[in-house]
C-alpha cells in the first residue's frame, strides 16, 4: 500500500532510535516474562487436574413434595433416582409445615391450647401464652425429640416441653410469624434413615441462627458434623445469610476447616449471593465447593436437553463442582415428568461421565514463592509497553529514559505489592492484557503495508496466515502473563475477579486503530475532521457505532447474565459444544480473525477505508483472545483448547471470506469498468474515466 512521505510514524516505528540491539532485547525480557508466567501457571494446571471430580446433589424437599403429589413412597422415589446415578442429598431443616404434613406435630396458637385443656384434652395446668407458638406431638416421646431436634437450631432458652407426665406439648419462644418460616431443626428419624437405609451421603442445609454466641455457632457446627454421612454444608434460610453473619464469620470459617466440612458456595450475582458466604470462602478456601442450581422456576419451562447443557458447561469450564439437581414436576413440553426426569438424570451421567463421583473434590493448597516470578512477568509487561511504545511516533530520549524508569517501577510496584497486598497485581494484569494484542497486531503492520505487493492469492493467503498466527501468539502470551498475576485459589473460585475485561475489550480496538492512524500519517486528516459542520449522516454513523459498542461490552465481561442469550444462539452453542468440545469464542472465528485476513485482501485490493474497518474487528478479536484468560475461573486447559478451535475454526472461515471477496471483485471490477466507459462515451460528460475499477 503506499504511505504518504514523510511520514513521522515511520521514521520512528518501534523504537527506531534505540537500533535493532535493543530490541532484540526487549523481545528477550518479553520471553523471559513468558517463560516465568508459564511456571506459574504449571503449579495452577496440576491443582486444577487435582479437582475434577463433580458430584450430583438432589434436593431433597423437592423429591417430598413430588412424592405427596403423587401419592406415592419418597423412598421410593429416591431409590429410583439413586439408580440414575445420585448418591448424595441435600436436606433443609424443618418447619412447620414439614412437621405437620408429616404427622410428627402441628403448630397451636395459645388461644387452641387454651380450648384443648378447657375440653380436657391436655393436662397441663399451665396457662398458655398468646404471643407464643406451640407444638402438639402425636406422643410424648416424640415431643422431646422435636424439642431436642429445635433446640439445636433455636438454642435451649427458646424452647421446652410442657411439665407434666406424658406432656405432647412443646413450647417455642418467638414471634409466631416468624417461627413459621424458621428451621426447626433436622429430623434425626429422616437423616438415619436416608444414610443408613438408602444410602444416600448428606449435605446439610442450616440456616443461619441470627444472635447466636460464637459458642453456640460452634456447637452447632459440631452437632452437624457428628451426623452420619454428613460431609458438607450448604446454608439455606429465608434471610439469605450464613451462620455467624455478621459478627462470628472468622469463628465459623474456623470451625468448618477444623471439622473438615465443605462449603458449598452457589454461584448466584454478587447482588442476591448470600450475606457473609463470601468471607468464609476466603478464610478456607480449600474447603469450598463451587455449586451450580438451575432456579425452579427456569427448569420448568426449560427442556432436559438444554439444562444437562448448562450443569455440563458448569462443570467443564467453570470449576462447578456439585451439581444442585431437582426433579421436574411436571409436563415439558411434549415429555411427562418421568420422561424428563430419565432424560435429565441420564444425561447428566453421560455428558459428565468421567467426571462424576461419589464426593466433590476441592482445590488443594497452592504453594508460595510466586513473587519474584511475578516481578519477572511485569518486566517482560514492560519491555512490551517499550516495542510498542514507537509504533506511534518517533521516540525522543527522555520519554525513552521516562518509559525504562516507568518500566523499573511498576516491576519494583508488582514486588512491593507482593508484600502489601494491594491492587497492583490486578492493575498489572490488566495492562498486560491489553499492551500485548496491541503489540502483536502492530507488529503485524509492515507485513501489511507489503500485501499489496504478493503476486497472487495463494502468497497473499500465506502473508495474511503468518500475521494471524503471530498476532495471535502475542495475544495468547499476553493472557497467560495476565493470568499469572491473580493464581490464588480465591480467583479460581470467582471470588477475586480479574477486573477490567470491558477496558481490554474497548481499549484495544481504539489502540490498534490509533497506532495504524499515526504510521500511516492519517493523524492530521482525523483531527481535520473535527473542524467539519455536523451533518445529519454523521449522526446517524455516530448512533449506529454507539449501539454496536454497547452491544459490544455488554456482551463482554467476567460474569455471564449481563445480556440475555437468544434461544438460536444457545442452540448454536449447543451444536458448537458437541462437536468440537470446548466451544470457541464468536468473537474469534466469526469476527476478529476473519477480518484479519480480510484486511490483508483489501490491503491487496488497495481499499484503504475498508483495511481500518478490517483492523477493528480484527482488534476485537485479538482482545477476546486474552480475555479469554481473565476468566480465571476456567480451567486452562479449556481456555488454551478455545483458543485453537477459535484459530483453526476462524482461519477456515477467513479464507473462504478472502476468496469470495477476491472472486468478486474480480467479477465486479470489469463490469464495472464498462459501465464508466459506457457514461464517459454520454454527450455532455467532459472528464474521461481511465477505465480502470476502483
Amino acid at each position: 500500500m503506499p504511505e504518504p512521505s514523510g511520514s513521522p510514524a515511520r521514521a520512528g516505528a518501534i523504537l527506531e532510535p534505540a537500533g535493532r540491539p535493543r530490541r532484540l532485547v526487549l523481545w528477550a525480557l518479553l520471553l523471559l516474562g513468558l517463560a516465568a508466567a508459564l511456571g506459574i501457571l504449571f503449579e495452577r494446571v496440576g491443582r486444577e487436574r487435582a479437582n475434577e471430580r463433580v458430584e450430583a446433589v438432589l434436593d431433597l424437599r423437592s423429591v417430598v413434595a413430588l412424592a405427596r403429589s403423587r401419592g406415592a413412597s419418597s423412598d421410593e422415589l429416591l431409590r429410583g433416582f439413586a439408580a440414575l446415578g445420585v448418591r448424595s442429598l441435600a436436606v433443609d431443616e424443618q418447619n412447620l409445615d414439614d412437621l405437620a404434613l408429616s404427622g410428627r406435630a402441628r403448630a397451636l396458637r395459645g388461644l387452641e391450647v387454651a380450648e384443648l385443656q378447657r375440653q380436657g384434652r391436655l393436662t397441663a395446668t399451665l396457662a398458655p401464652s398468646s404471643e407464643r407458638l406451640y407444638l402438639l406431638a402425636r406422643n410424648a416421646e416424640e415431643a422431646r425429640t422435636i424439642a431436642r431436634e429445635a433446640e439445636a437450631s433455636l438454642g435451649a432458652g427458646r424452647v421446652r416441653v410442657w411439665p407434666g407426665p406424658g406432656s405432647e406439648l412443646v413450647e417455642l419462644v418467638g414471634d409466631p410469624r416468624t417461627l413459621g418460616q424458621t428451621g426447626l431443626g433436622f429430623s434425626e428419624e429422616l437423616l438415619a434413615r436416608v444414610y443408613r437405609d438408602l444410602g444416600f451421603r448428606i449435605w446439610v442445609r442450616p440456616e443461619s441462627m441470627p444472635g447466636a454466641s460464637e459458642q453456640a455457632l460452634r456447637s452447632r457446627l459440631r452437632a452437624l458434623a457428628s451426623i452420619p454421612g454428613v460431609h458438607g454444608v450448604l446454608f439455606a434460610g429465608v434471610r439469605n445469610e450464613v451462620m455467624g453473619y455478621p459478627d462470628h464469620l472468622e469463628a465459623v470459617a474456623r470451625t468448618l476447616a477444623d471439622l473438615s466440612l465443605r462449603l458449598g458456595v452457589i454461584e448466584l450475582p454478587a447482588k442476591v449471593q448470600q450475606k457473609g458466604v463470601e468471607t468464609l470462602a476466603r478464610q478456607a478456601p480449600e474447603q469450598v465447593v463451587r455449586v451450580l442450581a438451575v432456579p425452579p422456576a427456569q427448569q420448568a419451562r426449560t427442556d432436559p436437553e438444554t439444562v444437562v447443557a448448562m450443569y455440563s458447561l458448569g462443570a467443564r469450564e467453570r470449576n462447578i463442582r456439585l451439581l444442585y439437581l431437582r426433579p421436574y414436576d411436571d409436563l415439558v413440553g411434549e415429555l411427562s415428568a418421568d420422561e424428563a426426569n430419565e432424560r435429565l438424570f441420564t444425561g447428566i451421567q453421560r455428558a459428565l461421565a468421567p467426571m462424576l463421583e461419589v464426593q466433590a473434590s476441592t482445590f488443594p493448597p497452592p504453594r508460595s514463592g510466586w513473587l519474584p516470578l511475578q516481578v519477572v512477568v511485569a518486566a517482560g509487561t514492560g519491555a512490551a509497553l517499550l516495542l510498542l511504545s514507537g509504533s506511534f511516533a518517533t521516540v525522543p530520549g527522555w520519554l525513552s529514559s521516562c518509559l525504562v524508569l516507568g518500566l523499573a517501577a511498576g516491576t519494583a510496584l508488582t514486588g512491593l505489592a507482593g508484600v502489601l497486598e494491594g491492587p497492583w497485581r490486578a492493575l498489572m494484569a490488566l495492562g498486560t492484557a491489553t499492551i500485548l494484542p496491541v503489540l502483536g497486531l502492530v507488529w503485524q503492520f509492515p507485513s501489511l503495508e507489503q500485501a499489496s505487493d504478493e503476486p497472487g492469492a495463494f502468497r497473499l493467503l500465506l502473508r495474511a496466515t503468518r500475521a494471524l498466527l503471530g498476532a495471535s501468539l502475542v495475544s495468547l502470551a499476553g493472557g497467560l502473563m495476565a493470568a499469572s498475576f491473580l493464581p490464588e485459589t480465591t480467583a479460581m473460585l470467582s471470588l477475586d475477579l480479574f477486573r477490567g475485561v470491558k477496558i481490554l475489550s474497548a481499549l484495544v480496538p481504539l489502540l490498534v486503530v490509533l497506532a495504524w492512524t499515526v504510521r500511516r500519517g492519517s493523524l492530521q486528516a482525523l483531527i481535520r475532521l473535527l473542524d467539519e459542520r455536523l451533518r445529519v449522516w454523521h449522526l446517524v454513523v455516530l448512533v449506529v457505532l454507539g449501539v454496536l459498542g454497547v452491544f459490544y461490552l455488554a456482551r463482554t465481561g467476567n460474569v455471564s447474565g449481563e445480556l440475555a442469550v437468544s434461544d438460536s444462539e444457545r442452540l448454536l452453542r449447543r451444536v458448537l459444544d458437541a462437536l468440537l468440545g470446548v466451544r470457541p469464542r464468536f468473537k474469534e472465528f466469526l469476527l476478529g480473525h476473519p477480518a484479519l485476513l480480510l484486511a490483508f485482501t483489501l490491503a491487496w485490493l488497495r481499499k484503504p477505508t475498508l483495511v481500518v474497518l478490517a483492523l477493528l474487528a480484527a482488534a476485537v478479536g485479538q482482545a477476546s483472545l486474552a480475555g479469554t484468560y481473565a476468566h480465571i475461573h476456567t480451567p486452562l486447559a479449556v481456555s488454551l483448547a478455545r483458543t485453537g478451535w477459535g484459530l483453526v475454526v476462524g482461519w477456515g472461515l477467513g479464507a473462504l471470506a478472502c476468496l469470495a471477496c477476491l472472486g468478486l471483485a474480480a467479477w465486479i471490477g470489469p463490469r464495472l469498468g464498462a459501465l464508466w466507459a459506457t457514461a464517459d462515451r454520454e454527450p455532455g460528460r467532459g472528464v474521461e474515466s481511465s477505465g480502470k475499477p476502483g
